[in-house]
């Protein structure tokens, strides 16, 4: 069973996943990276610019079945938009329901996200904006949000868990692993 990781960027997904992999013996996948490589390494950023968001989402929906399709588990920390494809968030309910994956909703209020956004400077640059206003501009915590408030209903209604994501990171970890291995199916 893989363990999914949902919720706006900055939540800490990749961090708290790479934790929780660890501990748990398994593979971490990012599935920016994984779909970074279905367009040759380019920032999403570029691909966004260049492709356009549907063939970002097209590629990363693809990414994703693929990911959820391995036998063996794995710590799968999402994209901050991955699940908001329909697909997707059908592929991921359906996995949840069959046991092959548990999900967690890592949340943070708006202030927090925009203020790690904002202070994230290695991939800073990787991060499209969502409403054309600039991660660091004063408008930030109005954009993630307005962004956030779109998206909470699904990440809650996804999530098997939702977890504090403002706790220390090693709380965090914890709090997944601990979830995980309860969880029906969990890879021991």
């Amino acid at each position: 069973m893989h363990l999914v990781l949902i919720g706006y960027r900055g939540s800490g997904k990749t961090s708290a996943g790479r934790a929780a992999a660890q501990t748990l013996g398994l593979d971490l996948v990012d599935l920016d990276h994984a779909v970074r490589a279905k367009f040759d390494g380019r920032s999403i950023a570029n691909v966004w610019a260049t492709e356009g968001e549907p063939a970002f989402r097209k590629a990363e929906a693809e990414a994703f079945a693929e990911q959820l399709d391995r036998e063996t588990p794995i710590v799968l920390a999402t994209g901050g938009g991955a699940v908001m494809t329909p697909d997707t968030a059908t592929r991921l309910d359906r996995a949840r329901a069959q046991h092959a994956a548990w999900c967690a909703y890592l949340h943070a209020t708006a202030d927090v996200l925009a203020a790690r956004i904002a202070g994230d400077t290695g991939t800073a640059a990787e991060r499209p904006s969502l409403t054309g206003a600039p991660p660091a501009s004063a408008g930030a915590v109005e954009e993630v949000a307005s962004v956030l408030t779109q998206r909470e209903s699904t990440y809650r209604k996804l999530a098997d868990v939702v977890i504090d994501a403002t706790a220390d990171l090693d709380q965090v970890a914890a709090q997944l692993v601990d979830g995980y291995r309860s969880a029906p199916n969990a890879a021991s």
